[in-house]
C-alpha cells in the first residue's frame, strides 16, 4: 500500500483527512470520523522508510479533565 491507497482507503470508511501544516514527516495525515474524534494519525517518517505509524488520540473536554485525578508515583 502506498500513500495514496492509504489516504483513499480512509475516505472510503468515511474518515475526514486532513495535514497538519506544522508536519515534518514525508507523510502525515490526521483522520477523523465525522464527530471529530477520535484522531487517527497515520505517519511515515521518512521517504524511503517501508512502515506507518498509526496513532491514536482521544480528547477529553477541560471539565473533564478536572475530574480525573492522576496519581504520580515517586520514584523508587
Amino acid at each position: 500500500m502506498d500513500d495514496k491507497e492509504i489516504e483513499e482507503v480512509s475516505l472510503n470508511l468515511g474518515l475526514k483527512i486532513s495535514k497538519p501544516s506544522q508536519a515534518q514527516e514525508k507523510f502525515h495525515i490526521l483522520a477523523t470520523s465525522p464527530q471529530n474524534f477520535p484522531i487517527l494519525e497515520i505517519i511515515r517518517p521518512q521517504d524511503s522508510s517501508r512502515f506507518y505509524l498509526r496513532v491514536m488520540r482521544i480528547g477529553i473536554a477541560p471539565e473533564h479533565k478536572m475530574g480525573l485525578d492522576i496519581v504520580t508515583l515517586p520514584p523508587f
